[in-house]
């Protein structure tokens, strides 16, 4: 979840260092916890402009 939540910090990322494989996972999760921040927010200004 922490790493997840782009813009929340819950402590939880320093605790674990990723490596190899996991790395790419969490480069993965990340990805889409900016993509899912960036939607969350352009929806309700979308939603506005109407």
């Amino acid at each position: 979840m922490d790493v997840l939540v782009p813009l929340v910090g819950f402590g939880h990322d320093t605790a674990w260092d990723p490596v190899g494989a996991d790395k790419a996972v969490t480069l993965a999760v990340m990805t889409a916890g900016w993509v899912l921040v960036a939607t969350v927010v352009a929806g309700p200004g979308r939603a506005l402009r109407r």
